[in-house]
């Protein structure tokens, strides 16, 4: 059976941007000196619109650098943005001690991509 404190919960919600779209590209987030979130941004995207968003998670020992090149392509396509969180230590801490700083990092990261 699995441990319910472990699934976590996210307690984000969605509010008015309160500051300037970020550029097409690659933004960091600013949310840690290392292991820093990062999101993609696609070219021609209508700052008033709404814009559907990917969170995507590395592997264990990955890096957001290295999975965004699969998806860019589809997300300048389609229109969407990713959000991809990097994990603080070599992996996520649900895998390791439960819930914690990467949930924490995630929450933060959702309400800054909001913020924009």
């Amino acid at each position: 059976m699995i441990e319910l404190s472990l699934l976590g919960r996210l307690s984000f919600q969605h509010t008015a941007p309160t500051q300037e779209p970020l550029p097409p590209g690659r933004n960091s987030l600013g949310i840690a000196e290392e292991r820093d979130s990062i999101l993609y941004v696609p070219k021609g995207l209508e700052a008033s619109k709404p814009v559907p968003l990917m969170c995507l998670f590395h592997g264990a020992g990955g890096h957001p650098g290295k999975i965004l090149p699969f998806l860019e392509e589809h997300a300048d396509k389609h229109g969407f943005l990713i959000l991809v969180p990097h994990s603080q230590f070599i992996t996520w801490d649900i895998t390791i001690a439960g819930n914690g700083p990467d949930l924490e990092r995630l929450e933060q990261g959702l309400s800054k991509v909001a913020s924009h």
